[in-house]
C-alpha cells in the first residue's frame, strides 16, 4: 500500500508538471483522478476474480459456459444487493434518529 502512494504521488508530480503552466494544480488534479480511477479498478476485483473462475472451470470442463444465470446473479450480488440494502439500512437509521434530514448538508 505505501509504495502504491508512492508511485500515485510520483505519477501525479510528472503528470501536472506536463502542464505549461499551473504545474501544481495539474499535480493536484493528477493526483485526485488517479484516485478515482484506482478506487474505482479496486472495486472491481472481485467481479474480475470471480470471472476468471468462470473462465478457469469452463476451460477445465467442469463447467459447461458461463450463463446468463451467472451474469445475472454476480450483477446480483455485486450492484443490487447492496444498493436496496444501502437504502434499508438508510431508512432504519432515520428511523431510529441516528440521520435527521440536513445531518448530511456542506453548508
Amino acid at each position: 500500500f505505501f509504495v502504491a502512494s508512492l508511485m500515485q504521488i510520483y505519477t501525479a508530480i510528472a503528470v501536472g508538471h506536463q502542464w505549461s503552466a499551473h504545474r501544481i494544480l495539474g499535480s493536484v488534479l493528477a493526483f485526485f483522478g488517479i484516485g478515482i480511477i484506482r478506487n474505482t479498478l479496486g472495486g472491481l476485483v472481485g467481479q474480475i476474480g470471480v470471472y476468471t473462475g468462470w473462465v478457469n472451470d469452463v476451460a477445465e470442463g467442469t463447467k459447461a459456459a458461463i450463463t446468463a444465470s451467472d451474469w445475472a446473479g454476480l450483477v446480483l450480488i455485486s450492484f443490487v444487493l447492496p444498493a436496496v440494502l444501502s437504502l434499508i439500512f438508510h431508512m432504519l437509521v432515520k428511523k431510529l434518529g441516528w440521520v435527521k434530514e440536513g445531518d448530511m448538508k456542506l453548508s
